[in-house]
């Protein structure tokens, strides 16, 4: 059976390699998901649809996705939480680079709820250019 750190590991794997279609098969239909923060961006999804769609949103002010280093990952069984910097460019040409902090949960080798603590001063930023 695979672990829930096996499934989150495989899941940043993808969306470090742009195998964004291979990350979406690990993600529940209806799985939870929140941006924290106080931007135009962040708030809760309630299903794999709303989280791909705030995705694209935020992909509406960027040249390329956003590629995801881990620096520590944490496994608590089904509580996964991993630590990243993720860097980009804008569209305007800026760079992006920020600080995240997953908590994920996997349940029955999906995940089925992801929060996502950022630098919400500098997406704020990025979302004003």
């Amino acid at each position: 059976m695979t672990t829930g750190v096996e499934i989150v590991n495989q899941a940043l794997e993808m969306l470090k390699e742009g195998d964004f279609e291979s990350y979406e098969t690990l993600l529940d239909e209806n799985m939870y998901f929140k941006m924290t923060g106080n931007t135009p961006l962040s708030g809760e999804a309630h299903s794999k649809t709303e989280f791909l769609a705030t995705v694209g949103r935020v992909m509406d002010y960027l040249k390329d996705p956003i590629k995801l280093e881990l620096k520590e990952i944490i496994d608590g069984g089904d509580t996964i939480v991993s630590i990243s910097t993720g860097s980009s460019t804008t569209k305007k040409g800026e760079a992006y680079n920020n600080e995240y902090c997953h908590v994920w949960k996997v349940k029955n080798n999906k995940i089925v709820s992801l929060i996502e603590y950022l630098d919400t001063q500098m997406l704020s930023e990025m979302l004003s250019e």
